[in-house]
């Protein structure tokens, strides 16, 4: 059998393979992590705009010290998490969505240590005095807020999830 003459099994391999790539593709895409946006959300623009978009769904709670969290579930393919100011506007968005990554490919799951060999090293790791949340600084400096998932005798420290802020 001729494969350039058979155009109907070139058809069908080419439909076997590509919907697979571009989907896998399509997901890690959709969900890149900058400085100034998680995937679709981005920083300082008003959290209605993205209630209004169809394949956003959301839920609203408020968290221990008063303060409104929005969980964003964008078309099934990511969930992060929004702090909005007293304006409407998104003020911090944070994401524990494996499938998230940003430029360098650091993404949650990721061990720790992976992370700092990425990063130049870990320059220090710190907790939080209120809420004993523990987060990490890299040698190679970046806007992105790396929360860290602390070890327990059966598992290695690693990125639990990482944040950006407008302030």
């Amino acid at each position: 059998m001729n494969l350039k003459k058979n155009t109907l099994l070139k058809f069908i391999v080419l439909y076997l393979l590509f919907p697979l790539n571009s989907y896998a593709t399509d997901i890690s895409e959709r969900c890149l992590i900058y400085d100034n946006s998680i995937g679709q959300v981005k920083l300082n623009t008003k959290i209605v705009d993205y209630l209004k978009v169809k394949e956003i769904s959301y839920a609203k709670e408020k968290n221990a010290d008063g303060i409104f969290i929005w969980h964003l579930n964008v078309n099934k393919f990511y969930s992060l998490d929004a702090i909005v100011n007293s304006a409407g506007r998104i003020i911090y968005i944070e994401t524990f969505d494996v499938r998230c990554k940003n430029k360098w490919g650091i993404h949650p799951g990721m061990t720790l240590t992976r992370a700092g060999e990425i990063m130049g090293g870990i320059e220090k790791t710190y907790s939080t005095e209120i809420e004993m949340r523990q987060y990490a600084i890299f040698k190679n400096r970046s806007l992105q807020i790396f929360r860290v998932k602390a070890n327990s005798e059966y598992t290695v420290d690693s990125i639990l999830s990482i944040g950006i802020s407008s302030k």
